[in-house]
């Protein structure tokens, strides 16, 4: 009876390990895969992150080229607008110079009229 008894209590010892080890075993596969969840979702965020990074560079980048288009064209409207001004003063400095001409050459034509009579 005792071997009985001691056989026993060896077989229910072992078989409550082996319940042990696999709760043990299934505890350990699931911090495995909890842990390769956390992993994969580091990596997830770590995509979108650069992601994120990488379209606020590509505005950045936009913004910054519509910034030097507005630049650029402010420069060429200015420029634009400076020939004008200069082409508009040549012009008046020829009407005045033909004025003045004009007006001379008639002052002469009258003087010499007054003249020769």
């Amino acid at each position: 009876m005792k071997n009985k008894s001691l056989l026993f209590a060896v077989l229910v010892s072992v078989f409550s390990t082996s319940i042990q080890a696999k709760d043990l075993v299934d505890t350990l596969n699931s911090v495995d895969n909890g842990l390769q969840k956390l992993q994969n979702s580091i990596q997830e965020s770590k995509r979108q992150i650069r992601e994120r990074k990488e379209r606020r560079e590509r505005i950045e980048n936009a913004w910054d080229n519509l910034k030097d288009d507005d630049y650029i064209e402010k420069r060429w409207d200015n420029y634009v607008d400076q020939q004008a001004r200069e082409r508009k003063q040549r012009a008046e400095q020829r009407k005045r110079r033909f004025v003045d001409k004009l007006t001379s050459d008639l002052n002469s034509a009258i003087r010499d009229a007054t003249n020769t009579h």
